[in-house]
C-alpha cells in the first residue's frame, strides 16, 4: 500500500495466536486467532477471545471455501460466538451465485464451445479483474487451456510475494505475445465489447467478467463473446446464511453495505441466538463498563470502539445505541512471564503448530516470535463496485 512504512508491518501465520496482555497486573489476556478468510491471497479473519466473551471479525470472506479450514475450532462452533461482524456484501436472495468450482466450470464450457465453434483455439481470454484478486481461477484457466496469463507490471510486482513463498505457480508474465488469457481492467466504462475488442488487438477473443452481482444465473451478450458468470470473493447469499446458521451468535453486525443492518435483520433475525431480546454488543457494554474488569479499568483510560460504528441501525439482536470512535490509551504496563514486550505491553504470538484446534484454554507461550498488536481490533470494509 502505499506510503505504508515496513517497519510497521508484522507477517502472521495464519493459525496464530496472538496474546495481549490488557491490564497492568497482568491478570487478564486477550487472545486474537488469525483465521483464513479466503476472500483472496492474504485475507484473514480474527476471532478475539478474553474475559468480555468471543468476538469474531470476519472482513471480506468466502464461506464455501473457508468452511474446511474454520469447521473444526472449538470456539466456531455454535452458540460460542458474542458478536459477529460479518461481511454482508451479497446479502441478498438476488445474489445466490454458485460456488467458485461450479462457476469455474461454467467458464471453461463456454470457452470450450467457442473454440468448437471457431474451430481453433482463442486467440486472446480477457478476463476482467480488479487489481488483485482471482488468481485461484486464472491459475485454473491457465492449466486448463496451456498457456501463461498476461499480466500488468503493477499486478507482477504484487505477485511477487506470493510467488516467492510458493502460494501460487508460476503461470505470470507481462509480455503480451507470450500468453493467452489477458486481465484487464475492471472499471465499468471498459465493459463493452468495442474496448474488450481492442484490447484483443483483432483476433479472436472471448471476455470474461467474473463478479457477484450477475447473479444466479450466466450471462452472454455480444454476439456470444462475452461472459458474465457469477464469481465472487465474497460469500453468496445462501453462504451467508449457513454461516450465521451454523455459529448461531448472540449479535450480527453487518460491514460491508452500509444499509444501517437492515439487510441482517430482514434476512438473519431468525438465525441470532436469544432473539429478539439478547443483550448488548460486546462494544456496547465495554463502553458502559459493564464488562470490564477492575485491573483493567485502571490500566486503561478508554475502551476502544471498532471502526465503522453500529449508527443509527444498530447490530441485529442488539439495541441500537450509537458509537463513538475512539483509540485505546494505554497506561504503562508490565509485561507478565507468559509475554515478550514489543514496543509496548506484553504481545506474543504462538505459532500454528503449537494451537490445537483453536484457542483452547490456555495458550502455550510463544518461542520468541513476536507481532506487535493494533489499537483497533477490527477494520472498516468498503463496498466493492464488481467482485
Amino acid at each position: 500500500m502505499p506510503g505504508l512504512k515496513d517497519e510497521v508491518l508484522r507477517g502472521v501465520d495464519v493459525g496464530t495466536v496472538l496474546r495481549q496482555q490488557v491490564d497492568k497486573a497482568g491478570h487478564e489476556m486477550v487472545d486474537i486467532l488469525v483465521l483464513h478468510a479466503e476472500h483472496c491471497l492474504g485475507s484473514v479473519m480474527y476471532l478475539a477471545k478474553g474475559y468480555f466473551g468471543h468476538i469474531l471479525c470476519t472482513g471480506d470472506f468466502r464461506w464455501s471455501a473457508s468452511k474446511r479450514f474454520l469447521s473444526d475450532i472449538p470456539e466456531l462452533q455454535r452458540d460460542t460466538i458474542d458478536d459477529l461482524y460479518l461481511d454482508d456484501t451479497f446479502l441478498d436472495p438476488a445474489h445466490d451465485f454458485p460456488d467458485w468450482p461450479t462457476a469455474t466450470n461454467q467458464i471453461i464450457q463456454f470457452l470450450t464451445h467457442l473454440e468448437k465453434s471457431d474451430g481453433k483455439p482463442l486467440d486472446k481470454i480477457l478476463v476482467k479483474v480488479d487489481l488483485w484478486g482471482k488468481e485461484e481461477l486464472l491459475v485454473t484457466l491457465a492449466r486448463h487451456f496451456n498457456t501463461l496469463i498476461v499480466v500488468t507490471r503493477e499486478r507482477m510486482d504484487m505477485l511477487e510475494i506470493p510467488l516467492g513463498l510458493g502460494l501460487i505457480p508460476d503461470v505470470w508474465t507481462t509480455i503480451p505475445t507470450e500468453g493467452r488469457i489477458v486481465t484487464v481492467s475492471y472499471k465499468p466504462k471498459d465493459s463493452n465489447i468495442a474496448y474488450l475488442s481492442k484490447q484483443a488487438g483483432g483476433a479472436t477473443m472471448a471476455a470474461i467478467i467474473p463478479s457477484g452481482w450477475v447473479g444466479t444465473k450466466p450471462e452472454i451478450s455480444a454476439g456470444g463473446r462475452v461472459l458474465r458468470v457469477g464469481y465472487s470473493a465474497h460469500s453468496s447469499y445462501s453462504e451467508i446464511l449457513d454461516f450465521v446458521d451454523w455459529l448461531r451468535p448472540q449479535c450480527v453486525q453487518g460491514t460491508s453495505r452500509g444499509d444501517h443492518n437492515e439487510a441482517v435483520r430482514k434476512h438473519l433475525r431468525h438465525l441470532i441466538r436469544n432473539y429478539p431480546a439478547p443483550p448488548r454488543t460486546v462494544i456496547d457494554r465495554l463502553e458502559k463498563g459493564q464488562l470490564v474488569p477492575k485491573s483493567v479499568s485502571a490500566t486503561f483510560s478508554r475502551v476502544a470502539a471498532p471502526v465503522g460504528a453500529h449508527g443509527r441501525g444498530g447490530p441485529l439482536g442488539c439495541k441500537a445505541t450509537p458509537v463513538r470512535r475512539r483509540g485505546i490509551h494505554l497506561k504503562e504496563a508490565t509485561p507478565t512471564q507468559d509475554s515478550v514486550d514489543v514496543e509496548g505491553p506484553g504481545v506474543v504470538s504462538t505459532p500454528p503448530e503449537q494451537v490445537e484446534k483453536g484457542l483452547g484454554g490456555s495458550i502455550t507461550p510463544g518461542t520468541g516470535k513476536t507481532a506487535e498488536s493494533s489499537s483497533c481490533l477490527f477494520k472498516d470494509t468498503s463496498d466493492e463496485e464488481e467482485d
